[in-house]
């Protein structure tokens, strides 16, 4: 009776160590968040994502406790307006940057006012399964690479 706990903690251990071993499939870094004037009602959110498998992947959903909605946009310079993505592959160990002008982050509805320096929690899901919980500050210009 004594050794059964810390072989379940051990066999835990392993199964835990073993799931992450390879690292996640995703990683993220330039991460911000455009300001806003007050009753702005869509940010807009850049980032860059490398997928580090060897699979293409895809972003199946983006979520964030800040704003109603979040999803994936691009500009359409000729209607000078952006417009939904329905899906955006990740290739194998490229990185892929969501920039001012091309595909971003649309981030609806936020749940409060947010101010330069303030942060965001952002949820990605991805088709293999991964998830990334990333968390970005809102700023008036890109942070320094």
């Amino acid at each position: 009776m004594k050794f059964r706990l810390p072989i379940v903690m051990l066999l835990l251990a392993l199964a835990w160590s073993t799931a992450f071993a390879d690292g996640p499939s995703v990683s993220a870094s330039h991460i911000w968040i455009k300001t806003a004037p007050p009753g702005v009602h869509v940010l807009s959110g850049y980032l860059t994502l490398e997928n580090n498998t060897d699979k293409p992947l895809k972003i199946t959903g983006i979520s964030s406790p800040d704003f109603k909605s979040v999803d994936l946009g691009t500009v359409n310079v000729g209607a000078h307006a952006a417009m939904p993505l329905t899906s955006v592959p990740l290739p194998p160990h490229k990185p892929l940057e969501f920039k001012p002008g091309g595909p971003h982050l649309r981030l609806m509805q936020p749940h409060r006012q947010l101010y330069e320096g303030d942060m965001v929690t952002l949820y990605f899901n991805f088709s293999d399964g991964s998830s990334l919980t990333l968390m970005a500050s809102v700023t008036g210009q890109a942070p320094n690479s």
